[in-house]
């Protein structure tokens, strides 16, 4: 069977849990290895349990895979509810002033909370409450996986795979339309019953949706679950949503083309609507990337970003070496403390930084150096190219 088979597949078992819907039979030749595969690269292998377990042969090891991991998901929901109210309370307690973002939001719009996966519990601070935060967090029993200011979040664990991202910028600020994204900062709203918790208005809330799946797109891909967010999320709050408004903060951004695209999809794939070639290759591409799309993709953006429009290879892979050595002053100055009393030392830090690599990281440069060299360019032009035309 033809990989797009199993995509349509896909796609149809999620209708059938979101409308609620009794799923057609399989095709004679689907192979449920490969769809269980293909769903877990895109982290909904757990919500077409639910309709495959009512046409498959549960006696199948490969189903009752499905329905192993369709537990886990169940106990792991359960699990990150707990420790997001936990650090919730502790945040009020403190008067940090927060904002819980991304999954934990859009599991309240699925038929069921642990139908929605989520890798991480997001949660917005101010910048200068991050220290405070991590003091919060560790009281808490959280390791700090990484702290650093230099980046969009920090990240925290508990229970071995409880992992909570405390973000100080909404988006990342090497994104075009960060600074646009940043503003909703300003514009939070306070949830009744609390002092310090904030959320976003919907229109803020879907363009922060929006502009967080094409940084994914620009930089790699993204995958079938966050196209389904988007259809779930105009399923229920489309009739709504300030249309002027978002679409005046889209045009900001940059993402109105992207957006309209991204909708377009949405209506091919679950409300069998019409689609053109580029809509088809979007959906292709996405069906292709995988939850946060793949590592070739990742590559092949990054050469097209860099240098690919130079049409020169080696072009682009100095640039990427020197990306990948050479880290801007906001970064190195993390790494190097006493950059941010005399700064006209960076030169000599990233002197320091190249060599240490060379001598102690070998392995490290080798991967940084391999992954570029066989990176093809034709791929990286075709690849910038689709993407403009996208939106991103």
């Amino acid at each position: 069977m033809e990989f797009e088979s199993y995509i349509n597949c896909l796609i149809d078992l999620l209708k059938n849990v979101i409308l609620d819907t009794v799923p057609k039979k399989l095709p004679d030749d689907i192979d449920l290895n490969e769809l269980f595969s293909i769903a877990e690269h895109h982290s909904i292998e757990n919500i077409v349990y639910l309709p495959l377990s009512r046409i498959a042969d549960t006696t199948d090891e490969c189903v009752e895979l499905f329905d192993e991991y369709y537990n886990y998901a169940v106990l792991h929901d359960a699990t990150q509810q707990y420790y997001l109210e936990l650090v919730i309370d502790e945040l009020e307690a403190n008067g940090i002033r927060h904002c819980v973002m991304k999954g934990p939001v859009m599991k309240a719009l699925y038929p069921s909370s642990d139908l929605r996966k989520s890798r991480d519990i997001d949660i917005f601070v101010d910048d200068e409450d991050t220290e405070k935060v991590r003091e919060i967090m560790e009281s808490l029993g959280f390791t700090v996986l990484s702290f650093n200011k230099a980046f969009a979040h920090d990240m925290y664990i508990i229970d071995e795979n409880i992992k909570v991202e405390i973000h100080r910028e909404l988006i990342s600020d090497k994104c075009p339309w960060n600074d646009e994204c940043q503003k909703i900062a300003n514009r939070l709203i306070p949830v009744q019953g609390y002092k310090y918790r904030f959320e976003m208005s919907k229109e803020d809330y879907y363009l922060h949706m929006i502009a967080h799946m094409a940084r994914h797109m620009k930089y790699s891909g993204i995958g079938i679950k966050m196209i389904l967010d988007v259809w779930i999320y105009m399923r229920a709050y489309g009739d709504v949503l300030r249309r002027d408004i978002l679409d005046d903060n889209l045009r900001s951004c940059g993402l109105d083309r992207f957006e309209n695209n991204i909708r377009k999809l949405c209506a091919y794939w679950f409300e069998d609507g019409d689609a053109d070639v580029l809509i088809k290759r979007l959906g292709f591409y996405v069906g292709a990337s995988g939850n946060f799309g793949t590592e070739t993709q990742e590559i092949a953006s990054e050469m097209a970003e860099n240098a690919g429009r130079l049409s020169n290879k080696t072009a682009s892979r100095v640039v990427c070496y020197i990306k990948a050595f050479f880290w801007p002053y906001k970064m190195m100055r993390e790494r190097y403390t006493i950059l941010k009393s005399i700064p006209v030392l960076l030169p000599f830090c990233w002197l320091h930084r190249a060599f240490t690599a060379l001598l102690c990281r070998k392995e490290s440069v080798r991967n940084i150096i391999g992954r570029y060299n066989d990176a093809d360019m034709e791929v990286s032009r075709e690849l910038i190219k689709f993407k403009r035309e996208i939106g991103v």
